[in-house]
């Protein structure tokens, strides 16, 4: 028993727990892991399947170096965003999440390739395209900053589009997003934050001034990576200095100095007027996104001429054109993947969203249309639980086999018409009503530990940059300057 316990302990003190996760591992009794999509400093991110759906979805493993705190976990701040953004159309969707005494981990919507990716491969957009993906991006900070967040890191790598869906393009990366209201609903003020945070390419002029950043920032960020996505280029690009003080200098001269006009020749009246009305707000007002709304939508309709077959440049690619081919395929054809399991002794913890959340401001949830994303209800994809599962590691077993196992636990009647919703409410009102009196103090225990992180306002360290095999895969990288 002493070696055992030694044993386990070392493995903490090396991390090597990386050797748990691999292809065929199973997660929460549900999900399996296909392949190692990327990885960083932080943790890795694995191509995973719902065995009872066959939906797939990307889970994200942080290592957890201080087990007793999760204050410094770049994935609990993810998480905490992302549980505001539930249902929000335009941003990746949480299905689980939790930890065990290695990781934290939550699985979230599986995306498509970034801007960056498609804009090299499309050799450039079009003007419709642009003009069309603006439209969606703004939409998309009206929707952010109507949660009271703001993402100060905005770039062509954290906007993706949908792994099927790949006429709808994705914000993601919320490693450097902060609330601009507090829990009393006041705006924060205006101060001196004493470095830039973002990246230095599309970061306003108030982040390079080191000033405290708000929603007109976003805006302005926003207006710089259009004008990339339309050139290819930005006029403060590919600065031949070698160091970064005096490289990022010049890029604010640049920005300061030069004529939005010029900035802007060539492209549609829009694209101008979204940065003087970036650059006109005050810090604390709201920017009129009707109205901007409005100015490429007529953009939008004087271009309709050149309206084509396909909605977006990148869609004429094989390789997205294909992409609802191979998926289809795999569905219909599933490989057999020997798994490993291991079989947790530790305690289930369900984890509700208004649990995580009571520490946050939650404005009121909109009226969501039934509509579903990539197969999946959006009703499903604001119900997700906080589970304290081990990684499996033991007998090996065939996922047909396991997948018949799952169904034999449902009545007869029901193993083909139950929905998947109402097996996690049936599953999670059973598990409660039989071991709540047990649970309530570990449940308890896991709350305090995830709300000691409500600090939107942390940096990015500058190690925690991931590395990808598969750039098709959803990630975000936590960068503080490029």
């Amino acid at each position: 028993m002493k070696n055992r316990k030694t044993k386990k302990h070392q493995t903490h003190l090396q991390t090597n727990s990386h050797a748990l996760l691999h292809s065929g591992t199973i997660i929460a009794d549900k999900f399996i892991l296909l392949e190692k999509v990327g990885q960083g400093s932080f943790g890795y991110i694995f191509k995973t399947e719902n065995i009872e759906t066959k939906e797939v979805v990307a889970t994200k493993f942080e290592k957890r170096e201080n087990k007793s705190t999760s204050t410094g976990s770049m994935l609990v701040r993810e998480i905490k965003v992302l549980l505001e953004l539930s249902g929000v159309e335009g941003f990746p969707q949480i299905q689980y999440y939790g930890r065990d005494e290695n990781y934290n981990y939550c699985m979230i919507t599986y995306l498509g390739h970034n801007l960056e990716y498609l804009l090299r491969k499309s050799k450039g957009f079009s003007q419709l395209s642009c003009l069309k993906l603006s439209l969606q991006l703004i939409e998309r900070l009206e929707s952010l900053h109507n949660k009271n967040i703001i993402h100060r890191d905005l770039k062509p790598e954290n906007l993706v589009i949908g792994y099927i869906d790949t006429h709808n393009v994705y914000l993601i990366d919320f490693g450097l997003a902060k609330y601009f209201k507090d829990s009393n609903g006041q705006h924060i003020p205006l101060s001196d934050k004493k470095g830039i945070i973002g990246t230095a390419r599309y970061a306003s002029i108030a982040a390079h001034q080191g000033l405290e950043q708000s929603r007109k920032d976003d805006l302005e960020s926003l207006g710089y990576v259009l004008i990339y996505l339309n050139f290819g280029k930005l006029p403060w690009m590919n600065l031949q200095i070698a160091d970064k003080h005096e490289k990022y200098k010049t890029i604010y001269e640049l920005k300061k100095n030069i004529k939005l006009e010029l900035l802007t020749e060539g492209l549609s009246q829009c694209y101008l007027l979204l940065l003087q009305h970036a650059k006109s707000r005050e810090f604390q007002e709201s920017p009129n996104y009707a109205f901007l709304k409005d100015q490429f939508k007529k953009a939008i309709s004087e271009k309709e001429c050149e309206e084509s077959f396909y909605m977006f440049d990148w869609e004429k690619l094989a390789e997205v054109k294909n992409k609802k081919q191979i998926h289809q395929s795999k569905i219909e054809n599933p490989p057999v993947i020997r798994s490993t399991i291991k079989r947790s002794s530790a305690a289930i913890v369900d984890h509700p969203k208004k649990q995580l959340s009571t520490n946050l401001v939650l404005p009121e949830p909109e009226n969501i249309e039934n509509r579903s994303r990539n197969g999946v209800s959006m009703h499903t994809l604001g119900t997700s639980k906080m589970i304290n599962y081990q990684v499996s590691q033991k007998n090996i077993v065939e996922v047909d086999k396991y997948r018949r196992i799952m169904e034999k636990q449902l009545p007869r009647g029901q193993r083909k018409s139950q929905t998947v919703v109402q097996q996690q409410q049936q599953a999670f009102c059973k598990e409660t009503s039989k071991h709540f009196q047990e649970r309530v103090k570990t449940i308890e225990q896991v709350e305090q530990e995830f709300e000691q992180f409500n600090d939107l306002d942390l940096l990015a360290k500058d190690d925690a940059n991931l590395h990808f095999n598969n750039i098709k895969a959803f990630y975000f990288k936590n960068q503080l300057y490029h």
